[in-house]
């Protein structure tokens, strides 16, 4: 072989070498590329993921925080509105509302709120004392709180029969005199006629409240049986002043 033959070879040899080098270097700054594509990617997946969890973690207080700002907004415009203004365009300041009656207004207000914000509508039953039984004979019949006294008596009839179940929520009131009381037309419902309607339909009760706490208060039976039923009552308390039946808005 001539040196000549060698020189050659070895110049085919370095220039083979120097496309595998090529090659390679542009097949390493391929994978830099797509390794940088898949990290702006991951980066951006895990941005969104940590919004998601922190929306997740503020959503118990996301409620209460916007209706306590459209609930100062009214207060707000209440205090503009107290100054009625004459036909001589004097202002003179209007009589302020009570202390109850503010506190009813608010209350009020809270409710509607939260029924605008889930996206609910509340049916009205009658405010005759029977609007516990009412709204739940609505829900449960959809008849407009008709059958309230057959409610009634089906949750009297549940008290009667387990009484080692609700005696001690009655206390100190006496267990007889209570059940007696609740099964008069006109007597009001409270939290533990809830239980026993919850019970005696095998239904699970969600209430929507106008307590600045506790705005939602879900009531399962207390035998679990309604994870064996489709059915869900929805109602929507009034704080101390009126239940009603809730659909979607």
């Amino acid at each position: 072989m001539s040196n000549e033959d060698v020189t050659c070879d070895d110049e085919e040899i370095a220039r083979c070498l120097s496309l595998s080098d090529a090659d390679e270097a542009i097949e390493t700054e391929r994978r830099r590329q797509k390794q940088v594509a898949a990290d702006a990617s991951l980066a951006l997946r895990l941005t969104a993921e940590d919004a998601c969890a922190r929306l997740c973690d503020a959503s118990s207080l996301a409620l209460d925080a916007v209706i306590a700002r459209a609930i100062a907004a009214k207060d707000a415009l209440a205090n503009i509105e107290a100054f009625a203004p004459k036909t001589n365009d004097a202002a003179v300041i209007a009589s302020p509302p009570s202390a109850e009656q503010r506190a009813y207004e608010v209350d009020h207000g809270r409710l509607e709120l939260r029924l605008e914000f889930y996206g609910l509508r509340e049916k009205n039953v009658t405010g005759d004392g029977n609007c516990q039984f009412r709204a739940l004979s609505d829900q449960l019949f959809r008849d407009g709180g008709e059958y309230h006294d057959v409610v009634r008596a089906a949750v009297v009839e549940r008290l009667l029969n387990r009484r080692d179940a609700y005696e001690a929520y009655v206390a100190p009131e006496a267990y007889d005199s209570y059940v007696t009381k609740m099964s008069q037309l006109g007597e009001w419902g409270d939290h533990v006629t809830l239980q026993a309607a919850a019970d005696a339909y095998s239904v699970t009760i969600n209430v929507l409240t106008s307590y600045s706490e506790n705005g939602f208060i879900e009531i399962l039976p207390s035998d679990g049986s309604s994870l064996n039923s489709p059915r869900s009552v929805w109602l929507s308390f009034f704080a101390e002043v009126h239940y009603n039946s809730i659909y979607p808005a």
